[in-house]
């Protein structure tokens, strides 16, 4: 009986797993809760701190030394803004623009 608790009980860690990810993506007030959210989540503008790079990205140099070069670090504050295929990252005048699949890999929190 153990055993088939068990079983239905591991089915229940995926699905809350699955959630995850949609929550990650919520209206903006998320980022305003500490909530950490991708720069590329539709919708987030405004000034934020970055809290981490994926691994991913911290593999390709010279994408690195891009991100890099417009204060876009974990720790710093930066000003997020938006268009249809792009975001725009500004740290004291100091300009990016990240295609979506590479803001979806910088996470940031509110600032």
């Amino acid at each position: 009986a153990q055993a088939a608790q068990a079983a239905q009980a591991a089915p229940a860690a995926p699905a809350q797993a699955a959630q995850t990810p949609q929550t990650a993506q919520r209206a903006p007030a998320d980022a305003a809760n500490g909530a950490e959210r991708s720069l590329g989540d539709p919708g987030l503008t405004g000034a934020v701190v970055v809290r981490r790079i994926c691994e991913s990205v911290q593999t390709d140099a010279d994408l690195l030394r891009k991100l890099h070069a417009a204060g876009v670090d974990p720790g710093a504050k930066v000003t997020v803004s938006q268009d249809p295929g792009a975001v725009t990252v500004d740290r004291g005048g100091e300009k990016v623009r990240l295609t979506r699949d590479v803001a979806s890999r910088v996470f940031v929190a509110a600032a």
